[in-house]
């Protein structure tokens, strides 16, 4: 549970390497709440969640790349709420990827090693 992990982070001075992925502005109050020191990642369901995410503070904002694909500004948008970009990979090339970062993500989550590898090696 949410109480466990943070408490578990704190007796092995883990708080400064934890990412917590919120789904929800309940979720992301309570980490902040509890400690301040753990970085939110904020699972926006919907772009027209962004906004409220960034107001309440969470640390990192997770955009997909089809949203990417449809607005190319979307990206610097949520940088100037004062947020870095994070992008799921699901599918995505090692080349799709290249070109996110190029448009300012800071970030790429992904379960694929072999297209992360790839993607470093540029």
């Amino acid at each position: 549970d949410r109480e466990k992990l943070v408490r578990l982070a704190e007796r092995y001075d883990a708080i400064p390497h934890l990412v917590v992925g919120v789904r929800s502005i309940a979720d992301l109050q309570f980490f902040r709440t509890r400690n301040a020191g753990v970085t939110t990642l904020g699972f926006v369901k919907e772009i027209e969640d962004i906004e409220a995410f960034a107001t309440a503070g969470v640390g990192i904002v997770r955009l997909w790349p089809e949203w990417i694909a449809e607005d190319s500004a979307l990206i610097d948008r949520v940088r100037k709420l004062g947020k870095p970009v994070w992008v799921t990979a699901g599918p995505a090339s090692p080349e799709e990827l290249a070109k996110l970062i190029r448009l300012g993500a800071s970030g790429i989550i992904s379960d694929r090693l072999d297209v992360i590898h790839a993607l470093r090696g540029r």
